[in-house]
Order: structure tokens, then C-alpha cells, then sequence
């Protein structure tokens, strides 16, 4: 079965490769990128310990970290109730080519992740937490330190760095919509998009898009491009691309 979910480019000039997060197997899928575009399958990674991995970050050729967002698996009851109590059930694992070691734990369900471009800081997405975790990292052992916890307006979902280091984060303003989306209570999930700006003084954040989930769905990811804001669901089978407005 193949179930994608997280996915990361590396890039390393010439090697190039996609690992990808299989929640089916489950599993970190790593793919070579040809001259061509195609993909071509090299390994599957597996580990009794990751039962519901949810985004990864590639820090090498075969290195990775992966978030696991709760320890009984987000599609089980015992994952649910973890989910609905925001028990402290998420951990970070770091597989560094040979094995896999927790990097961090307590997380109360861990999603995305995404690494500064010098590699020194990994932020994690504390779901049900309402909370953005900033950890140190040191690069010679893969060692996490938890940094900094940053209180979201509404749950964070997927991290995207920006050119200028600011975060761009899709976010859910009322997480538990999506049950009841899924359970057929309602046809929307309300959605939101978060700047985090880390450089501030006091770390700011700023709700830069919010909507009922007429417009999108459950917004999971929000990236930049050339100046436009492009916004992926959840739910919706279609991105939602903005223009921003000039005062």
C-alpha cells in the first residue's frame, strides 16, 4: 500500500532525491530524481517505533528526521483520544543512515516540520498544541534542543520557509471541523494561513488569510511564489492561489 503524505526535495547538487512519508506502510519512501524527472524507488525505511509518521526533512543522502504525529497511530481510537486530549503522544525520530534514535518528544501531535537553510534550527508543528516548537540542531550528531515554543492562533498544519526566514504555516482554526467533515457532520473545514516572523524582537505572528472553508478547505500548506500566496487543502482536491493586496 502506498498512503503519501510529508514529502521533501533534496537537493545536493548532484544528487538529487524525493523522500517521501508512506503513512500506509508505515514507512520513509526515498526516490532518486533523474535527468529526466522521473523518479526511480531506492529504499523504504521502516521502524517498529514509527507508527503514524506524518512530514519529513532530508539533512543528507540517506539522513532524515520524520515526525511521528501520535504513538498509537492518528487512525486508531487510542490515536483519536491522544488527538482530542492533547496528550504529549508525538515524537521526532532521527534516522541518521544506519538507525533510528528520538530526536524529541512530548509533542502534543507532531506534523510539520521544516529546517533553516543553515541547517542549524528544525521547527515542528505541535498540532493539537496550538504551538510552533523551535529546536537547535546540532549537525555532526543530529541531537535536538528543544529552543523555543511559539503559541499559534490556530492549529498548525505544514511549515514553509521563506527566502526572507520568515514561516508561512497552513492552519486550521477549528480542528475538530475536520471530523465532522469526515463524518459526513459538514462539508467544510474552516482554514487559515500563519506568517511567522522568528527575526522579531518578540517573534511574531500574523494571521495573513482566514476563511469559513468556502474558499478552501481545511488549508494544510501555504508556500510563496513570485509573489503569490498558494494555499493546499486537506480536503480539496485544488490549490488556492492569492494575490496579495498593495496598501
Amino acid at each position: 500500500d502506498f498512503r503519501p503524505a510529508g514529502l521533501y526535495y533534496y537537493d545536493d547538487g548532484p544528487m538529487r532525491r524525493v523522500f517521501v512519508v508512506n503513512a500506509a506502510g508505515p514507512a520513509v519512501e526515498v526516490y532518486d530524481v533523474l535527468e529526466n524527472g522521473d523518479l526511480r524507488h531506492l529504499e523504504s525505511f521502516r521502524e517498529r517505533r514509527l507508527t503514524s509518521p506524518n512530514d519529513v526533512v532530508a539533512v543528507g543522502p540517506r539522513s532524515f528526521y520524520v515526525s511521528n504525529d501520535v504513538e498509537a497511530g492518528r487512525d486508531t481510537p487510542v490515536g483519536m483520544l491522544q488527538f482530542l486530549t492533547r496528550a504529549p503522544a508525538g515524537k521526532i525520530f532521527y534516522f541518521d543512515g544506519v538507525s533510528f534514535r528520538v530526536a524529541a518528544d512530548g509533542l502534543r501531535f507532531a506534523n510539520g516540520l521544516a529546517l533553516t537553510d543553515d541547517g542549524a534550527a528544525l521547527y515542528a508543528a505541535e498540532t493539537s498544541g496550538y504551538a510552533l516548537r523551535r529546536y537547535a540542531r546540532d549537525a555532526g550528531t543530529g541531537a535536538l534542543t528543544l529552543d523555543k515554543t511559539a503559541p499559534m492562533p490556530a492549529a498548525p498544519d505544514n511549515i514553509n520557509i521563506a527566502f526572507d526566514g520568515s514561516l508561512w504555516i497552513g492552519a486550521h482554526p477549528k480542528p475538530l471541523a475536520l471530523g465532522a467533515v469526515t463524518f459526513g457532520a459538514a462539508s467544510v473545514s474552516p482554514s487559515a494561513v500563519i506568517r511567522f516572523n522568528p527575526g522579531a524582537s518578540d517573534a511574531t505572528y500574523t494571521e495573513i488569510f482566514t476563511d469559513d472553508g468556502r474558499k478552501i478547505s481545511a488549508a494544510s500548506v501555504a508556500a510563496l511564489d513570485r509573489g503569490r500566496l498558494i494555499i493546499g487543502s486537506l480536503l480539496d482536491d485544488k490549490y488556492l492561489i492569492c494575490e496579495f493586496q498593495r496598501r
